[in-house]
């Protein structure tokens, strides 16, 4: 078997741990850089599911998001973590081992591009709290001091993630697929995954390369 396929895969130090940082304000757009217009076959069975990054938990939380997103449609899907260690250096030599090991007929790919990130800040409302004044002998309106109050700024985190996910085949060693998914999100942990692992599921299932 030639071994010429996921060339472009190599060790990325990027910062996917803006994959685990997300919340309700989550929007995702799918769109598609390349369709290798030779490839008559599909859908995938059995996908290894890669996302390259140094930070274990981020990759980890990653990798199985999409992997279960993938399952739901009835693909079978692993994350590559459930075959190395989270400290073992990502190659296409190690990559190679993991797909002939295990039969892999496909195997998933994202890397981080681009991370915008932008801070909003709001000003707390003004209210008045009203402390007695006992030592005033006035009407009651007279008998309090009226202190106003700020209450504290509040911020809200905005982060723009684009990612780049590519598709091989495993078979033939070419790249089948290649998509560009950009998600805006507010504050939170697990949505982004969410939101993106569903994104990329259905762009996977409209392109016919999963049930």
């Amino acid at each position: 078997m030639r071994r010429t396929y996921f060339s472009s895969i190599r060790t990325i130090p990027a910062a996917l741990c803006a994959l685990v940082l997300l919340g309700c304000g989550t929007s995702s757009r799918v769109v598609t850089l390349y369709e290798n217009p030779e490839f008559t076959g599909g859908p995938f069975t059995n996908i290894l599911v890669l996302g390259v990054h140094e930070d274990a938990d981020a990759r980890r939380r990653f990798e199985s998001g999409v992997a279960s997103a993938i399952r739901e449609g009835g693909t079978s899907a692993t994350p590559s973590l459930n075959f190395m260690r989270s400290t073992d250096e990502i190659s296409r030599d190690s990559i190679v081992e993991i797909v002939e090991t295990e039969n892999f007929d496909a195997v998933l790919v994202t890397r981080l591009v681009d991370l915008d990130i932008q801070i909003e800040r709001r000003e707390g409302r003004s209210t008045a709290q009203a402390q007695r004044r006992d030592d005033l002998p006035l009407v009651d309106f007279f008998r309090y001091d009226y202190v106003e109050y700020q209450d504290p700024m509040t911020s809200t985190t905005v982060r723009t993630v684009v990612l780049v996910t590519d598709l091989y085949n495993v078979a033939d060693e070419s790249k089948v697929w290649s998509v560009e998914s950009t998600s805006i999100q507010k504050d939170g942990v697990y949505e982004l995954i969410n939101d993106i692992s569903g994104a990329l599921a259905s762009a996977l299932t409209r392109d016919n390369l999963i049930r």
